[in-house]
């Protein structure tokens, strides 16, 4: 019996553990705290699922970290294999292969639900990028790429109760 007790105790740990860790590394946000990522600028709708809102956030974090570091693991752990949304991670990483990002950012500006049931959410989704400058390794050659907008709709479905986006257009 104490060593059930014992076994059940170092999983709860185990698993308070890591979901400590998985918070510190942002992975994840919950309800209360989706105001708190720098990558929304923009109200977000109050009638959709938070865990939906939190994809969204999520994907664009990752993005921001693709943008200033070329690391793409994140974008790609963001979404659903297949999804258009993560042809920016095959992106970054050709510009990284020779050039650095720097400055820019990606935000939320405006997010509003066209689909929103329990089995589909469809999100329309503004994202403002900022002035970011391109700057070739080899040369020293630089470029400013200027600001720009970019709408897209997100498709989510639930996986195991949680969200995930499966498809952008």
């Amino acid at each position: 019996m104490f060593l059930r007790f014992l076994k059940v105790g170092a999983i709860l740990t185990c698993i308070a553990l890591l979901t400590g860790c998985g918070r510190a590394e942002g992975s994840k946000y919950i309800a209360g705290e989706l105001l708190a990522s720098t990558s929304l600028d923009a109200s977000l709708p109050t009638n959709v699922d938070p865990l939906a809102l939190t994809a969204i956030i999520n994907y664009i974090d990752a993005v921001n970290i693709g943008l200033h570091t070329g690391k793409t693991l994140p974008i790609r752990m963001a979404a659903m294999a297949g999804c258009g949304c993560l042809k920016i991670a095959d992106s970054f990483e050709d510009i990284w292969a020779t050039a650095n990002l720097v400055g820019g950012s990606y935000k939320i500006t405006e997010i509003s639900p066209e689909i929103n049931t329990p089995e589909l959410i469809k999100l329309k989704v503004r994202v403002s990028m900022s002035d970011t400058k391109h700057v070739d390794r080899k040369t020293g050659k630089s470029e400013l790429w200027e600001a720009s907008n970019i709408d897209t709709t997100f498709t989510l479905k639930p996986v195991n109760s949680d969200w995930w986006i499966v498809q952008s257009e």
